[in-house]
């Protein structure tokens, strides 16, 4: 019932050229084999956990598979006329068929009509025939298996006639279609003297087999016995999950608790102090991660916007001083350039001046004293000179780096308050955030698995049942230290107890889940108590159970023969609401 494109092509067979047909049968094919190609490509280049990648795998091994399928010429396929227009020999099967139900015919001795054939169609009928008869029925003979072994496993006698019923008519079908058709001599009349006598048969045959029939639907009780070993029904190791001291045991021996009821309980000290500590840890981590989330308060905003004003205004005092000392740097230095100019002109006059009198003490015109005044004159202006024009490199020297420190000192504080105000306006980073949520879920998994270890202080019943471990064992418990998994107690649930019972291996193929089962004791030998067949054992062992119990699977006991026999044992359950029934 899946949809596809068709397209007939039937009238290719109206093309003079073989090749022409050929090629029109081939286009199928191509096109599948062109499907595959590219379904192979995406299934190569995609991932292979995707799904385009698991669909292409799909369409590949489809494809591939029909493609197999449809080129072969053993089905009547585009393979197998591929093969009849190659060979130029229309219905190929069905004359091969033909053709090989002849001979098997006169084989028979039957008459038939001689074919009117070729050597060529001949050899391609016989070797075609023979092929496709192998094929068919290896393939009838695999499907014959599959289908056995599903009805004869299931279903036993009634699965072997269904199979040989099916398989039979299948096969009959297959030999008559192959080889019994296509016959053309006239069968003889068979003769009224024996049509009684085959009917008669007929009728016999039925009645054999509705006899054979009605025997086998003739309901006849069958009743075994055996040993039997009473068990509990289910049993639970009552075990510590967390280690500690054992505070208190709340049950005592043949106590009937329910499922959940405390059993005992262990010192929680230590826990609860540590849960303690982790919820205080954890409401601390869970307020700063709501203060990032918030952000700054309108408070802070205003705070840092004022400390922006008053650098601001740092910085606007900081570059008046600056210009400032700038303006009187360069004032001083045109004030000393002319003291340097004049100290020159001053130098130079009065170093003329003291060789104008040395020329003049030469002749003796001036005194020696004016000669050492001109001199001393000299040396005086010399040392106006140097100093001027030292103070002028000092001034030249000086790059006001005070006032520009306190300039950049100034600014700097100005950029640190924008930041700040940059980042209570820009709220919490996301990183930060994020660490901090992953410091709550780690404080919150801490104190979820510290509020489960406390919890499994409490040990408490996993079934209702029993309590069974003797009274001096529990009080001992007591004050002791145990480790995790240590035993504290069992509880077995007695309202329904398990029977095993052990029957003969020769016997245990009537057995069946569900059959009734009557079990007998010998501290009450008047009453019994009923069951049904749950389970039986998948492998057999030597010898019975510990003798005192029988059990039955109709009525009244049947013992088996040698205790030492190969033994199957098969399971029931029975209900023990009076608590008679004593387990093991």
């Amino acid at each position: 019932f899946n949809p596809a494109f068709y397209c007939d092509v039937s009238d290719a067979w109206l093309f003079p050229q073989k090749s022409q047909r050929l090629l029109v049968t081939l286009v199928g094919p191509y096109l599948e084999l062109v499907l595959w190609a590219l379904a192979t490509l995406t299934w190569r280049v995609t991932s292979p956990d995707s799904l385009p990648s698991s669909l292409a795998l799909i369409v590949m091994a489809t494809t591939g598979l029909k493609i197999f399928f449809n080129l072969n010429p053993l089905l009547k396929l585009d393979g197998y006329y591929l093969l009849s227009d190659w060979l130029g020999v229309p219905n190929l099967r069905r004359r091969s068929f033909d053709y090989l139900g002849r001979a098997f015919s006169r084989l028979r001795g039957r008459p038939t009509e001689p074919a009117a054939v070729t050597r060529r169609e001949r050899t391609i009928y016989v070797v075609y025939g023979v092929l496709a008869f192998v094929y068919s029925f290896a393939t009838l003979w695999f499907v014959a298996v599959r289908l056995g072994g599903e009805l004869i496993p299931r279903f036993h006698a009634w699965g072997l006639f269904v199979f040989l019923l099916l398989f039979g008519i299948r096969l009959r079908n297959r030999l008559r279609s192959t080889l019994g058709r296509r016959t053309t001599a006239a069968k003889p009349e068979r003769e009224p003297a024996k049509a009684a006598p085959w009917r008669r048969g007929r009728v016999a045959l039925v009645v054999v087999a509705a006899a054979v029939v009605g025997s086998l639907l003739v309901k006849i009780e069958l009743r075994l016995g055996g040993e039997v070993r009473i068990l509990p029904t289910r049993n639970s190791d009552v075990r510590t999950e967390v280690e500690g001291l054992v505070a208190e045991v709340s049950v005592r021996e043949g106590m009937r608790v329910q499922q959940g009821d405390l059993m005992a309980r262990l010192s929680d000290r230590d826990l609860t102090a540590e849960l303690q500590k982790t919820e205080a840890q954890l409401a601390e981590k869970q307020a700063t991660l709501r203060m990032l989330r918030i952000g700054p308060r309108p408070e802070e905003i205003a705070m840092a916007r004022e400390e922006i004003a008053t650098a601001e205004a740092r910085v606007r005092g900081s570059a008046r001083r600056y210009e400032e000392a700038k303006r009187m740097r360069a004032e001083k230095l045109v004030q000393q350039e002319a003291t340097v100019a004049s100290a020159e002109q001053l130098l130079k006059f009065k170093r003329s001046n003291l060789e104008r009198i040395r020329s003049l003490r030469d002749v003796q015109l001036v005194s020696l004293k004016e000669l050492e005044q001109a001199e001393e004159d000299v040396v005086v202006k010399q040392k106006e000179f140097d100093e001027a024009r030292g103070a002028r490199q000092i001034t030249l020297a000086d790059d006001l780096a005070d006032v520009r420190k306190e300039l950049a000192l100034a600014e700097t504080g100005l950029a640190e308050v924008k930041g700040k105000l940059a980042k209570l306006l820009a709220g919490s980073r996301r990183e930060e955030v994020e660490a901090q949520e992953a410091e709550v879920v780690r404080l919150e998994t801490q104190k979820r698995h510290l509020e489960e270890q406390r919890r499994l202080t409490e040990i408490k019943s996993a079934i209702a049942g029993i309590v069974t471990t003797p009274e001096r064992q529990l009080r001992d418990l007591i004050g002791q230290h145990v480790n995790k998994g240590d035993l504290l107690a069992s509880v077995h649930r007695l309202d329904t107890v398990t029977a095993e019972i052990a029957l003969s291996e020769k016997d245990v193929g009537d057995v069946a889940t569900g059959q009734r089962v009557a079990v007998k004791v010998r501290a009450y030998p008047s009453r019994t108590f009923e069951g049904a067949v749950t389970s039986v054992a998948a492998t057999v062992r030597t010898g019975g159970v510990p003798p005192g119990v029988n059990a039955t699977a109709a009525a009244a006991p049947v013992p088996v023969e040698g205790g030492g026999d190969r033994v199957v044992l098969v399971t029931t359950e029975i209900e023990n609401g009076s608590m008679l029934l004593k387990p093991e």
